[in-house]
């Protein structure tokens, strides 16, 4: 058995272990304008990293942004009181 692994097999780098992406990439991933993925990124709302002169997204938080966790959505709007057809006791 040989430690090298057989060149057919491997995935190239974009593929292969990827851990982040560029402001550019999620953009065209969500169908977003790169604006808008800068905008996020900088209120806090998409988690990133800068190195160098670019932004990455990690993948986590891509991921996070396509399937939120339950307890993550929204709250439904509180209904008024006595508006539901019954009251608490």
């Amino acid at each position: 058995m040989s430690a090298h692994p057989d060149p057919t097999s491997i995935q190239p780098t974009a593929e292969r272990g990827r851990i982040a992406y560029t402001v550019a990439e999620v953009a065209a991933m969500l169908g977003k304008h790169p604006n808008t993925i800068y905008e996020w990124v900088q209120r806090g709302a998409l988690p990133a990293e800068k190195l160098g002169g670019t932004i990455y997204i990690p993948k986590w938080a891509l991921a996070r942004l396509l399937s939120p966790a339950p307890h993550e959505q929204p709250a439904p709007a509180a209904t008024p009181a006595g508006a539901a057809g019954g009251e608490v006791a």
